[in-house]
């Protein structure tokens, strides 16, 4: 097989910029066509970075459109930030993405309990493929191993975009069923073990997109610039991202 074929696919958890209250098409579809420009192989649209839980389903629509007539032919999931929605209302929300986005990324209920009912319900009813999200470890603390394992054998689960950066549940996620993809979230653990898993859907993308390719292709280089923004990230979080990069996100 071609390089190609083994490097991980990397995507861009994309920011959602603002200007006085509303979303600035004009900032993100200029973000956008840099970082496919880079060479990204596509985009997490609403998610935790896009401040997802704070987008109209409105916004949210017009970001997935703008990604997909500027781009294609590049891969587009549709997130909903880092909290759990009401059912009933997220069912009609994946009807209005069908044949929009390639993928959806769902937040977990709170109870762990409730996780793989919630997720095969999901899977039987929605037209769309699903991956479960596991946000990162401040938020919430990671599934214990046997629920990652639980999920990874669920029927017509897509796969998982685990941003907890538990390096023990690598193994969890990659001992289910053949076709259920493992997509870090977290830079850190990507830069480790990205031999070992389909690609990551990256914040520091919208920053970095080189860097994080050469990551995936495991031919990264020490830079004095990268590994200041990285600090600045870890230290400051989705606000600092957003300084970086010139723009506001807040509603």
């Amino acid at each position: 097989m071609s390089e190609q074929t083994h490097r991980p696919r990397v995507l861009a958890a994309l920011v959602s910029p603002r200007r006085a209250g509303h979303l600035d098409e004009s900032a993100l579809g200029l973000l956008v066509d840099r970082l496919a420009g880079a060479g990204l192989d596509g985009f997490l649209v609403g998610g935790s970075t896009g401040r997802g839980d704070r987008l109209s389903a409105e916004e949210l629509d017009r970001s997935v459109d703008l990604v997909r007539r500027r781009h294609a032919g590049l891969e587009i999931v549709a997130g909903f930030g880092a909290s759990p929605l009401d059912p009933d209302l997220l069912r009609r929300r994946l009807d209005g993405l069908v044949g929009r986005v390639d993928r959806v990324l769902i937040p977990p209920p709170e109870d762990d309990g409730a996780v793989p009912e919630y997720f095969a319900a999901l899977v039987r009813d929605s037209a769309i493929p699903v991956l479960v999200y596991q946000p990162p470890a401040r938020r919430s603390r990671p599934f214990p191993t046997a629920l990652a394992r639980e999920l990874a054998e669920l029927p017509g689960l897509d796969g998982v975009k685990d941003s907890s950066g538990a390096e023990e549940l690598i193994a969890a996620w990659r001992s289910g069923r053949p076709g259920f993809r493992l997509l870090l979230g977290s830079i850190s653990l990507f830069a480790r073990r990205a031999a070992e898993v389909d690609g990551a859907i990256l914040a520091f993308a919208n920053l970095h997109p080189t860097h994080c390719l050469a990551l995936a292709r495991g031919a990264a280089r020490s830079d004095p610039a990268v590994e200041a923004d990285l600090r600045r990230l870890g230290e400051g979080g989705l606000e600092a991202l957003e300084a970086m990069l010139g723009i506001s996100g807040r509603p």
